[in-house]
């Protein structure tokens, strides 16, 4: 199935005082794009929304845009308030949708490229957002202080007994997956990872996509009340820094309350660390968590494991500054007084302390532009599809 464009024309993006064009060329149209999106194991993964937004930018620039969601059994778990239409497709009857002459964008998730790695399609490209087995070459990712010490233990000798030939041929399917298909990254540092690291060839760049009309607007200090914690599990969020944190700032906290989200099990333990009473949040929507953020005087996120990190760009298109790590997400709002970094505690201590005292709003704006102008979906659909094009012969 061929979509035709209608003749040559340009759209103009207007958000936020960030202007962009995106040109569609229609002279040799372009085939339906099919996203399959491995089925996630929760409502709440961002990759819902990536894709959500991605089919409204490509949609946008009239290319007919579907989301399967493929799974073993074809069963669902896209939010009940998706707002867009998603076929479920099992991976047996996958081969069937993949005989078809369109596009297909998937994901690096390992248990997706295992199931079809028999399957052999031109035209299917893999996104990359995981980056599966980073804990084989890291240490960071094995000494995680709340980790259990059998598991702590098991990677740590895997690691330093098993040749690093012997570890890649473990990760066989996923390997295979990423080589025999052309692959782009969601950021720089996962690009880099995928040339040096696992020797595959990276076609480009692209960033998870925002749609800046989910954002409240306008700043209005009197209502930052709050600090919000994001706490992930086990394997990639660390306590320690925040508990330190939360204990430095002590009485400067005294009137704001602290909400968390993510795991719950992670907040008690928080509280209990820091001494501090903290609001956890379970299953909080994303409408309700961009209103928690945009009362928030800033948003603490001691989670380390990803390859971008959208909570931290989620805070700050809230207009709320942000105490993480040096993260790649980093690569789109560059170095600024409004990210903190948890492993300078002196450092974070003095802007936090600045961010309650000052009026943050002029600066937060220019950073909520700079984010746009990487990040706004009809950008980041238009890049995708200028990857697709040069990556697929035939395409362009």
């Amino acid at each position: 199935m061929w979509c035709h464009f209608p003749p040559r024309k340009t759209y103009e993006l207007l958000y936020y005082k960030t202007a962009f064009k995106v040109e569609v060329n229609n002279e040799r149209g372009f085939p339906t794009l099919n996203l399959l999106l491995p089925k996630q194991p929760n409502q709440f993964n961002n990759i819902h929304y990536n894709f959500r937004m991605i089919r409204k930018g490509t949609r946008e620039m009239g290319i007919e845009t579907r989301i399967l969601e493929v799974s073993d059994d074809a069963s669902s778990n896209v939010p009940p308030d998706y707002g867009v239409d998603v076929k479920q497709v099992s991976y047996g009857d996958l081969g069937a949708f993949l005989a078809t002459d369109e596009i297909y964008i998937g994901l690096d998730d390992y248990h997706f490229l295992e199931r079809i790695k028999e399957i052999n399609h031109e035209k299917l490209l893999i996104w990359v957002h995981y980056f599966n087995g980073a804990s084989l070459f890291f240490k960071q990712y094995i000494d995680w202080q709340e980790s259990g010490k059998f598991r702590k233990l098991s990677r740590r000798v895997y690691r330093d007994f098993f040749p690093t030939p012997l570890q890649l041929r473990m990760l066989g399917p996923y390997l295979q997956g990423l080589k025999k298909r052309p692959v782009f990254a969601q950021s720089l540092w996962t690009g880099l990872l995928l040339n040096r690291i696992y020797n595959a060839g990276c076609k480009g760049i692209v960033y998870n996509p925002i749609d800046p009309e989910e954002f409240p607007s306008g700043y209005e200090p009197a209502d930052r009340t709050n600090v919000v914690v994001f706490l992930g599990g086990p394997d990639d969020t660390h306590l320690e820094h925040t508990t330190n944190f939360l204990k430095e700032m002590g009485p400067l906290l005294r009137d704001l309350e602290i909400h968390s989200f993510g795991s719950d099990t992670y907040s008690q333990r928080l509280a209990e660390m820091s001494g501090t009473e903290i609001k956890h949040h379970s299953r909080i929507t994303r409408r309700d968590l961009f209103a928690l953020e945009k009362r928030s005087v800033f948003t603490i996120t001691p989670v380390y494991g990803g390859n971008f990190e959208m909570v931290p760009i989620e805070s700050l298109m809230n207009l709320t500054p942000v105490i993480s790590y040096l993260q790649p997400f980093m690569e789109v709002t560059g170095l600024t007084d409004l990210v903190a970094n948890l492993q300078n505690g002196n450092l974070a201590l003095k802007l936090a302390r600045k961010w309650m005292q000052k009026g943050m709003g002029d600066s937060l704006e220019v950073m909520r532009d700079r984010i746009v102008s990487s990040m706004n979906y009809g950008k980041v659909a238009k890049d995708l599809v200028h990857v697709t094009e040069s990556a697929i012969p035939g395409t362009s």
